[in-house]
């Protein structure tokens, strides 16, 4: 008969033994050792000073001192000494310190949380493949307390990260980076043949909608839809019942003949308003056209410059086109373009020096602030006093005409200029007595261009 167990070497009390509490206190030991273990630590290789009885340690490699030649033994201080307790394979302890599972191999203790797992199946099977696989009515990823991100990568921008959607394991429908790094959608019939609908570019600047037939059921809405039917904005959608944009091209680059009822843009035209305004972008934009039963045209002009014309034909052809004024540019920042007034009719507004208006037709009037001067230099048989050199709201392109006149002061006074320039001029006044306090106050007229 064994003197021990099979499996814990636990001592067995022979017949006739003398003393068989000892050899039953050695199995409790054991027992006390190595049932529910728990140890301080795993991988320990150094006895710790002082421990208490019962303190017990999985030891690694390299185990010195006292644990000497003890390498992955179960190491207990018994009051005294070490006990030591050899592990079998497929031993299972808790490692109080290092808080886990530790798990005997057969050569070493390894904790079981720690290190990448090859394959893990949950309710199927894993394959070199298929690492990860799940059978379940649905599969929850749920958050921490704030949000939660699922992250997809691939090694390089050749190969291909993506989603697949199969049906008995036939690809359908595929989602992600394909071989780039745009984000693509794919469909297919039988899994072999796959068609991109939607590839949208990684920088952004473009989303490509590959289809014979988009369905939309609904209102579409947005600034890529006509605000009405006459919005004839590139690139829009347009809206149900606009038909005039189909009766002629979409460009159109001379207007010359142009006959029939429509709407179109025009693109480069040299017959459209560009020679009204000789602006750049008076060449572009769009235009309606509408003829008359007579035969007779009528044109409005919308173009990129923001001017609206319009333009008829009488008996002697085709007039020229007009510029139509309304509340946007009626009082408007006026301007002048090789010999063409371009921006509003009248322009107003004040600055440091007083204010202006300025009209379409080069016209320009200031007022300057007033200026208080002291007329107390005798020049003759009057006193004089000269101001300070005033500038004009705006410049001119040429001195103007200035008139000065007095605000407030004796009524035996008078204003005057002199020194004007396209800029400014130097106010004066003049009093038969010695006198302070004079205002004075000028208006120029004259040309901004």
């Amino acid at each position: 008969m064994s003197q021990t167990s099979s499996r814990f070497h636990l001592p067995y009390i022979q017949p006739a033994q003398a003393q068989k509490h000892v050899t039953h206190n050695e199995a409790l030991r054991v027992l006390d050792t190595v049932v529910q273990l728990v140890v301080e630590s795993f991988d320990a290789t150094t006895p710790p000073p002082g421990p208490a009885i019962g303190e017990s340690y999985g030891l690694g490699a390299g185990a010195t001192a006292d644990w000497a030649g003890k390498d992955t033994h179960i190491a207990v201080w018994n009051g005294s000494s070490w006990d030591f307790v050899a592990p079998q394979e497929g031993w299972i302890g808790w490692s109080k310190q290092q808080a886990g599972q530790w798990r005997y191999d057969g050569t070493a203790w390894v904790e079981m949380s720690a290190g990448p797992v090859d394959q893990f199946g949950i309710n199927t099977s894993a394959d070199a493949v298929n690492r990860l696989a799940v059978a379940s009515q649905a599969t929850l990823l749920t958050h921490d307390g704030a949000g939660h991100q699922l992250k997809i990568n691939k090694s390089a921008e050749t190969e291909t990260v993506s989603v697949l959607f199969q049906s008995d394991y036939t690809g359908h429908a595929e989602m992600g980076l394909a071989g780039a790094t745009d984000f693509d959608i794919k469909v297919s019939p039988d899994g072999s043949g796959w068609n991109t609908v939607l590839s949208a570019a990684a920088d952004g600047s473009d989303v490509t909608l590959a289809a014979t037939r988009i369905t939309l059921n609904g209102t579409a809405e947005g600034t890529a839809v006509q605000v009405d039917s006459a919005d004839g904005t590139a690139g829009r959608i347009l809206l149900g019942g606009t038909t005039a944009l189909a009766a002629g091209p979409a460009t159109l680059t001379d207007m010359a003949t142009l006959d029939g009822t429509r709407i179109g843009g025009f693109n480069n035209s040299d017959s459209g308003p560009h020679d009204l305004t000789g602006q750049g972008g008076d060449r572009y934009g769009m235009m309606l056209q509408v003829q008359r039963a007579s035969g007779r045209r009528h044109r409005v002009y919308q173009t990129l410059s923001g001017q609206m014309f319009h333009q008829h034909e009488s008996d002697l052809g085709m007039q020229p086109a007009r510029r139509v004024f309304d509340d946007r540019n009626l009082l408007a920042d006026v301007g002048f373009n090789s010999g063409i007034p371009t921006g509003g009719v009248i322009e107003s507004g004040s600055t440091v020096d007083g204010s202006y208006t300025r009209f379409a037709d080069g016209t320009q009037i200031c007022w300057s602030l007033p200026q208080t001067i002291d007329a107390t230099t005798a020049s003759g048989a009057l006193f004089a006093g000269q101001g300070a050199v005033a500038s004009f709201a705006k410049p001119f392109v040429a001195a103007p005409v200035v008139s000065a006149s007095l605000v407030a002061g004796d009524a035996a006074a008078w204003a005057s200029v002199r020194d004007v320039t396209a800029t400014g001029f130097t106010p004066l006044a003049l009093c038969s007595t010695s006198t302070s306090g004079l205002e004075v106050v000028a208006v120029a007229v004259g040309r901004w261009h």
